[in-house]
């Protein structure tokens, strides 16, 4: 039965020569793959540019039960980003972010809050001036630990954050996973990046390249493990 769904591209692998594996993130079932062509044919060259990461389709899918990879009859853009193909610092962010969410979101159920959040997230990508979106990465992982079940207590007081349990100390803890004083007091700051203010921190490639770091480390201890993303290298590269 073929049913219509609105979903975000984070993946595609090719699984043999006539056809890929593309994984998707959907508003309605979560986490699925489907089959698309991989051949040089137009069709296929076509699916290509409409699924490159974190452009968001409508398909309909044949969501038989008992399978795994799902046949699809039509695929069409649901929205349109064309700032972030053209602009290559973009393209590797949305890379990079399709990467973390198609590990992220294994075994994640069907969020609809999370969902627009990650839809209106693209949207804001695409819009932001180039080197704002720079730092738009930080942001948006900052904001999904809210959705993925780890965000820390930002009203606790302490000035150390202890990153293996998730807290704020008074005293460093009893092992090397944690931020010093000036590290949380940046952390603190960086939590509260929105929409409206993302202009406002100016922070340096190594900075990024830092924070970023920690930031996965942090993900790697609660939810997944993230670190070895294969984005990630060309990611801390800009």
């Amino acid at each position: 039965m073929y049913t219509s769904v609105t979903g975000i591209a984070l993946r595609t692998t090719r699984h043999s020569d006539r056809n890929s594996i593309l994984t998707l993130w959907t508003a309605e079932l979560g986490r699925i793959s489907v089959s698309v062509p991989a051949d040089k044919g137009r069709r296929a060259s076509r699916i290509r540019a409409l699924t490159m990461p974190l452009a968001t389709i409508c398909a309909e899918v044949d969501l038989r039960p008992g399978r795994d990879i799902y046949n699809i009859r039509e695929l069409r853009p649901a929205s349109i980003a064309p700032c972030i193909s053209a602009d290559p610092a973009k393209s590797m962010t949305a890379i990079f972010l399709a990467d973390f969410l198609e590990t992220s979101l294994r075994d994640h159920q069907p969020d609809p809050v999370m969902t627009a959040f990650i839809t209106d997230s693209i949207t804001l990508l695409d819009r932001l001036p180039d080197k704002i979106a720079l730092n738009f990465h930080i942001f948006f992982l900052l904001r999904m630990t809210r959705f993925i079940g780890i965000e820390p207590d930002w009203t606790e007081s302490g000035g150390i954050f202890d990153l293996r349990e998730g807290v704020f100390r008074l005293t460093p803890p009893l092992h090397d996973d944690f931020l010093d004083e000036a590290s949380t007091a940046a952390l603190r700051t960086l939590s509260r990046m929105n929409p409206r203010n993302l202009g406002r921190f100016r922070l340096t490639r190594s900075q990024r390249a830092s924070i970023l770091n920690r930031i996965l480390l942090y993900y790697t201890l609660h939810h997944r493990p993230v670190l070895s993303l294969p984005s990630l290298a060309i990611l801390q590269g800009w």
